[in-house]
């Protein structure tokens, strides 16, 4: 596992990986929603912002047109590749390519012909995060 300190990377051994410090975990051990959607958030204890891992089959066309109203949002894909389709534009995601989308804009992520898993990231510029109910662990899914 890696740690990032400073400006270095440091590995830290298996045995001391959980602590009160530090939560490591895979997607397969966060609560999803039919494997599509995993509360990330909820999973590692963050409150500082908002963070769920999506992955989204190929052909797939399930993932909400939407506008967050005060919340921006940052996609990472971690696999596969997408088409975020963002104030009217088109806009390729592939691995390791970061797209921030500001509030009030529409939003849709078309994944591509593998299909997409995506690390979502969300805040409100200016303010304090509060985490939406869905996202809570145990929470009725939307």
């Amino acid at each position: 596992m890696l740690n990032v300190t400073s400006h270095f990377f440091e590995f830290v051994p298996e045995e001391q990986r959980d602590g009160p410090n530090q939560t490591f975990l895979t997607c397969d051990e966060l609560e999803s929603n039919r494997e599509l959607y995993y509360r990330a958030r909820a999973g590692l204890g963050v409150s500082a912002f908002g963070l769920s891992v999506e992955r989204w089959p190929a052909g797939s066309d399930l993932y909400p047109e939407h506008a967050e109203p005060e919340q921006e949002e940052v996609y990472v894909v971690l696999e596969g590749s997408a088409t975020l389709v963002a104030g009217g534009r088109e806009y390729p995601l592939e691995p390791l390519r970061l797209a921030r989308v500001a509030p009030r804009i529409t939003r849709k992520i078309l994944p591509g012909d593998k299909g997409v898993t995506v690390l979502c990231i969300g805040g409100i510029p200016g303010a304090a995060y509060t985490p939406p109910a869905f996202t809570e662990e145990g929470a009725p899914w939307r």
